[in-house]
């Protein structure tokens, strides 16, 4: 592991400690052990079933097996949104759940080439499907392919939900801003989004035209309003999709850099757009403007499928693989790095989230949390190093 990384999340760590042993009593009360907000972590496994902790150790099931393995999963204010063929929500920590939505995107219809990598494993299975956009009220964003027709020109593939997810409060998406120019063929359909830190909302869609379909070529979008109904989506692939769109720019393979074709899922890492392939052709991708040009990454494993992306507190940022590990991006560089401190061999991770606990004394300790084949991982120092907390073959986490 790079000496670089190991100092500066070791001086993290000590740091944290300090801050967390260093506390008073008041009126026989140790405020550094009294939690003020603690948090709620949910995860499922490939059973179907859902289960609640609140310290990454210890845990509830709430939701029995029923043999459909989750596609995605997030709290939004005080619901619980879970997908597997549908969209399932929760006002009770996840005891129940109702119907909320019915056409969350499936790649059914596509060749296969997108629905399945060289694992068989469905392409469809992401975490990106969904964004929560925080406001008052909350907006969720689900990728659909709830039916459309060239009555619909500017069809994005995009469901949104004005009330936190709940059902009756969804609608289809059509908010296609024309007017830059940077118009191509329509309609679209969406497979990712990404918030960024300063609130807009990205996009990557496939392009979807009725007459021309041309599946092999990824469409960039972004939102810069996504907690305003009224918000236009605006594009900004560069290269020619098709005879309208500008040449300036270099897209997401495949292109003259890599001719291979993969199945790329947004991520955000700061003010930079991240694209990772989930078949494991094309590694990982990056873009500073929103998804005109992008340029390849190095340091990470070929041919191997990259499976999630997360950036916790945007202090670091994390790619989980397919049997080859967790990998973190050196500060300052372009570069991944392998994680191997507490981590097996072989690890395969489905997922990657972060918590915090508040302290009564106002002290803050953060967590980070893997979902992989052989169980939840736990670090409490950033990702320096890593505890086996709850074995178990879990596929989303949140």
């Amino acid at each position: 592991m790079q000496k670089s990384f190991i100092i500066r999340f070791s001086i993290i760590a000590a740091l944290i400690s300090v801050s967390f042993f260093n506390c008073k009593k008041i009126s026989g009360i140790d405020n550094g052990n009294i939690i003020e907000t603690p948090y709620s972590l949910y995860f499922s496994d490939s059973s179907g079933a859902l289960y609640k902790s609140n310290d990454g150790t210890s845990f509830n099931r709430v939701f029995s097996p029923d043999g459909f393995p989750a596609r995605a999963l997030m709290t939004c204010g005080d619901y619980v949104l879970w997908c597997k063929e549908n969209i399932y929500i929760s006002a009770d920590n996840g005891d129940n759940f109702s119907h909320a939505f019915d056409s969350l995107q499936s790649l059914t219809g596509f060749p296969s080439v997108f629905q399945y990598d060289v694992n068989g494993r469905h392409m469809d299975l992401n975490q990106s499907m969904l964004a929560y956009c925080p406001g008052s009220p909350g907006f969720v964003y689900a990728t659909t392919n709830s039916p459309h027709s060239i009555a619909m020109p500017d069809y994005v593939g995009v469901a949104y939900n004005n009330n936190y997810g709940k059902q009756g409060n969804w609608s289809i998406d059509n908010g296609y801003d024309t007017i830059p120019g940077n118009v191509g063929s329509m309609p679209v359909r969406m497979v990712s989004f990404a918030l960024m830190p300063n609130g807009t909302l990205a996009g990557l869609a496939i392009a979807d035209d009725p007459v021309l379909p041309d599946y092999t070529s990824f469409r960039n979008f972004y939102n810069n309003g996504p907690t305003n109904p009224y918000s236009f989506w605006e594009e900004t692939t560069g290269s020619l999709v098709n005879a309208n769109l500008p040449t300036a720019g270099v897209t997401l393979p495949p292109n003259a850099i890599n001719p291979d074709t993969g199945f790329f899922t947004l991520g955000a890492y700061n003010s930079r757009l991240i694209a990772i392939d989930q078949k494991g052709n094309c590694g990982a991708w990056y873009s500073d403007d929103l998804g005109r040009n992008w340029a390849p990454y190095s340091g990470l494993p070929k041919n191997t499928p990259l499976l999630c992306i997360n950036s916790p507190f945007n202090q670091i940022c994390f790619i989980g693989t397919y049997r080859q590990g967790l990998y973190y991006l050196s500060p300052n560089t372009t570069t991944w790095m392998q994680v191997t401190s507490g981590l097996t061999s072989n690890l395969i991770i489905w997922g990657i989230t972060y918590k915090q606990n508040i302290f009564k004394n106002n002290t803050k300790i953060n967590y980070v949390f893997l979902a992989t084949n052989m169980g939840i991982y736990k670090s409490v120092d950033n990702g320096l190093h890593w505890v086996l907390t709850i074995p178990g073959n879990f596929r989303n986490i949140y």
